[in-house]
C-alpha cells in the first residue's frame, strides 16, 4: 500500500515528458493506505504506471465512476519507499530458538520450552 503522505502530487494528467496518461496505462489497481483519500474522499485507489515515452514510473490517482475508473491526477513515485522496503527485508530475520542439548531449531520460545521437556524424561 502507498502512504499518501509520502507522494508529491503533480496536478496534471500528463507525465513530465508530455505523455498524457489514459486508462490503457492502468495495469493494477491498489488501495491508498489512508482511508480518507484525496479530493474529499473521491480518490481512494491508485495504479503505478510506466510512461511509454520516457519509461518513468508515475502514480495515477484514480476515482471509480460506475464500473470504470477516471484518472484524477498523477504523482511522483517516492524514492524513500523503495529504500525502506529494502532495509526492512534486510533487518527482519526470523528469530530462531536453538535447543542447547540437540541443536534442534524451534520457531518460538514456547516450542523450545516444550521440546526441552523431552530431554528431562
Amino acid at each position: 500500500m502507498l502512504d499518501i503522505k509520502e507522494i508529491k502530487v503533480l496536478n496534471s494528467k500528463n507525465c513530465t515528458c508530455g505523455h498524457e496518461f489514459s486508462l490503457a496505462d492502468v495495469k493494477g489497481i491498489e488501495r491508498l493506505q489512508d482511508a480518507h483519500g484525496f479530493y474529499g474522499n473521491l480518490v481512494k485507489n491508485y495504479s503505478i504506471a510506466i510512461c511509454p515515452k520516457c519509461k518513468k514510473q508515475t502514480i495515477l490517482l484514480l476515482k471509480q465512476t460506475g464500473q470504470t475508473w477516471k484518472i484524477m491526477n498523477t504523482a511522483q513515485v517516492p524514492v524513500t519507499q523503495k529504500t525502506r522496503t529494502e532495509n526492512k527485508e534486510e533487518n527482519i530475520k526470523p528469530q530462531e530458538f536453538i535447543c542447547p542439548v540437540c541443536k534442534k531449531i524451534c520457531k518460538n520460545k514456547i516450542g523450545l520450552n516444550a521440546h526441552m521437556k523431552t530431554h528431562n524424561d
